[in-house]
């Protein structure tokens, strides 16, 4: 079991670099295989829902900091009130768009 811990533990810090080089997609998938391997690795719910909010898929962003705020573990990652901030932008953009792309500064 210690070695599955070990290994979740490696993706998630594989993924964290991926993230800084603005790889979200490629974080997404080094944040599942460490929640693949530990279910209860909450740094990857909360490091990957970072990852799913600079790729705008807001619910998913939200889902996983829910996780990880449940777990206790959102005040470590700094995403101290952060489901509630991505659920307001979110609907903003919603809005947004449903305006016709004034947003966008289309006429």
């Amino acid at each position: 079991m210690e070695d599955k811990v070990r290994a979740s533990n490696i993706y998630v810090e594989r993924g964290y670099t991926y993230f800084m080089l603005g790889q979200y997609d490629w974080a997404i998938e080094e944040y599942d295989k460490a929640l693949l391997m530990d279910t209860e690795n909450m740094r990857a719910y909360a490091e990957r829902g970072k990852a799913y909010e600079q790729l705008r898929q807001y619910d998913r962003a939200i889902e996983d900091y829910q996780m990880a705020d449940a777990a206790g573990v959102a005040d470590a990652c700094g995403l101290t009130a952060r489901p509630e901030a991505v659920a307001t932008l979110a609907g903003v953009l919603r809005a947004a768009q449903a305006d016709g792309g004034w947003w966008r500064g289309d006429p």
